[in-house]
């Protein structure tokens, strides 16, 4: 058989191992590739270098105690401790009536505690806010209790009973405290059970007498001068006839007399509700010494329809009780 021939005139190998190359010597240079592998591909996840390594909570800080977190990091807030402390003493001695003058050093000292306290770095703020608060409302409190106080001694001071009464036709009399005889049960010189018209009213310095009544004076208040206003749609002018002595040391004036007209529904109707001038009036403005006297008319609008139902309520002192007197 012949050898077959390349162009060239080298000669070829018969093939061999099923027609595939030879495989090739061991100590071939360079040695042999491994086979490749085909592997499915897989998906790398790159983590984050801001991400917690795996297997730690994910929540979890890396600080044990981050800066800025609510509760950590911060120191306990002595000032504002002290200013809670100083507001609450004041607080109490506020309510106390004896020791109104210590609360009211401690209060505003509790209160400026508590502002600076705020300024404080890295410390709690909430027993400064609670001072402040304290500090207030215990301010507003002393002032109640103060004013109470107050009110209470000039009640004491010049506050006073009720005068005692000397009835019409009698030399002596008692006090509006005595039984009355109207059927009311009601103590004499109350509205349910009024003194009698000519009653004379006994205080410390002035003796009054409601000696008259009259209703439906409206024409001749209004004839006494022309600047008189006229009353409301529905009320009248009624005349008070009043005399008051004094009986005090040095001098007074008329005005420490107080006569007013209580309605049946319990409305207070003054002289001052309207501007009026009565005829033959009681002139308030007037000065007497001991043993003076002033007489004349009061003048007060009142509803006509139920004029005659009301009481008169009268003060003999400036600061006394008033007592009341009937209309008719």
């Amino acid at each position: 058989m012949s050898t077959p021939e390349h162009s060239g005139g080298a000669p070829v190998g018969p093939a061999t191992n099923g027609g595939l190359p030879a495989a090739p010597p061991t100590d071939a240079y360079p040695p042999p590739l491994p086979p490749v592998v085909h592997v499915p591909s897989q998906v790398h996840v790159v983590q984050s270098p801001y991400s917690a390594p795996p297997g730690q909570f994910q929540g979890q800080s890396l600080y044990a105690n981050p800066p800025g977190a609510f509760g950590s990091g911060r120191r306990a807030n002595v000032l504002g401790i002290i200013a809670l402390a100083v507001a609450i003493l004041g607080f109490v001695f506020s309510c106390i009536p004896g020791w109104l003058s210590l609360g009211w050093i401690l209060l505003p000292i509790g209160f400026i505690l508590g502002i600076v306290s705020l300024f404080l770095r890295d410390s709690g703020k909430g027993a400064g806010i609670a001072a402040i608060i304290v500090a207030v409302v215990g301010t507003v409190v002393g002032f109640l209790v103060f004013f109470s106080v107050i009110g209470d001694a000039f009640t004491n001071a010049f506050g006073g009973e009720a005068p005692s009464a000397v009835a019409p036709g009698e030399a002596g009399g008692g006090t509006t405290g005595d039984a009355g005889s109207g059927g009311t049960g009601a103590a004499v010189g109350t509205r349910e059970n009024p003194h009698p018209l000519g009653t004379t009213l006994q205080g410390d310095e002035w003796a009054v007498t409601i000696n008259s009544v009259t209703f439906g004076a409206t024409g001749a208040v209004l004839a006494e001068n022309q600047f008189n206003d006229a009353p409301p749609e529905g009320y009248e002018y009624i005349l008070i006839n009043t005399t008051a002595v004094y009986s005090g040391p040095d001098s007074d004036f008329g005005w420490s007399i107080g006569v007013d007209y209580v309605t049946p529904t319990g409305e207070t109707k003054t002289v001052a509700d309207h501007s009026a001038v009565a005829p033959g009036g009681f002139d308030s403005s007037a000065e007497v010494y001991t043993g003076g006297t002033i007489a004349g008319n009061i003048v007060i609008a009142v509803p006509s329809a139920t004029a005659a139902d009301g009481v008169l309520a009268v003060k003999v002192d400036t600061f006394g009780d008033p007592a009341f007197v009937a209309v008719k």
